[in-house]
């Protein structure tokens, strides 16, 4: 017999938590079930590694807290200039030795790969800030910003 495509399972969690899923699943037209599955789902193909996790976390308080101010970020060009430069500032205060030797806030300095990364072939010996930046941006817009 084949394993089942889906199981079924309880889960405790805090009544705040689960009136916020609720108010979510309604905004976005999904049972409750759909939402947090969704969102299990999508926190597991993240793949993020604590820091990164915690970083993401703020940014998306930023942008709740931004469309409360002013609307969404995506909606209208103050509010995205406002979320750039937030999110910016927000990746300096989180990072030790900021612009050290080898970045530049012209994006004109040299990677420096992990060995044995896919990163040696793709970016040398032409490899800035501004084109790993760039490739980074465009692997994830091909996908729909989901890869």
């Amino acid at each position: 017999m084949a394993p089942p495509i889906e199981v079924r399972t309880s889960l405790r969690m805090p009544a705040e938590l689960h009136r916020q899923l609720t108010r979510a699943a309604e905004a976005n037209g999904n049972s409750f079930s759909d939402e947090v599955r969704h969102r299990l789902t999508v926190s597991l193909e993240l793949g993020a590694d604590a820091k990164t996790h915690s970083l993401l976390v703020a940014i998306g308080k930023m942008a709740a807290r931004l469309a409360d101010w002013c609307g969404p970020w995506h909606d209208n060009g103050f509010a995205a200039t406002t979320f750039l430069r937030a999110v910016e500032k927000l990746i300096v205060l989180r990072t030790p030795n900021w612009m050290g030797e080898e970045e530049t806030s012209t994006g004109t300095a040299r990677i420096r790969p992990k060995p044995g990364s896919p990163g040696i072939e793709l970016f040398q010996p032409s490899a800035t800030v501004t084109n790993v930046s760039s490739a980074l941006v465009a692997s994830v817009q091909s996908t729909g910003g989901e890869g």
